[in-house]
């Protein structure tokens, strides 16, 4: 199967036909997602952490921060693929399964959209903001996160 085929991909693709800006990352159009698996940060997650070792990414998108969004094809966590933001470089040090730098932001593009509507964007780009931004909502928005992401610590 063509990555761009894939369910996900086709279901982001009707909800952001010319891309769209959140505060603080950008969803880009779909005629500019391309191969992102020889990137440097993909190739030093496929190298340190071997059950990504066959997963195919497809940049969707970016943070101010310089992380970058991918939909995968198939990865450790989900079969059919998911919506990640991936981070510069991993510390070792971490864990010998996932690395902090790699979030799952959605299984679909129905549930990362609706997410994105409720918090009027993506507070995990900046988790040390979470509590200030959402208020009496961090605790809720970080129960989704943590459903997502079960070995993450903040």
């Amino acid at each position: 199967m063509n990555l761009k085929d894939l369910k996900i991909l086709v279901d982001l693709k009707k909800l952001y036909p010319k891309g769209a800006e959140f505060r603080q990352f950008q969803i880009y159009p779909p005629k500019r997602w391309k191969s992102y698996t020889s990137n440097g940060q993909i190739l030093e997650l496929k190298d340190y952490f071997k059950a990504w070792e066959k997963t195919e990414f497809i940049l969707i998108g970016g943070t101010d921060y310089g992380d970058a969004i991918v939909v995968t094809d198939s990865d450790p966590l989900t079969e059919t693929g998911a919506i990640y933001m991936v981070g510069e470089g991993f510390d070792m040090d971490e864990t010998e399964d996932w690395p902090e730098s790699v979030l799952r932001l959605g299984i679909d593009a129905a549930q990362w959209h609706d997410r994105i509507r409720a918090y009027k964007g993506e507070p995990a780009i900046t988790p040390g903001s979470i509590d200030e931004e959402l208020g009496d909502r961090a605790a809720t928005y970080r129960e989704q996160i943590k459903e997502l992401n079960p070995a993450i610590t903040w």
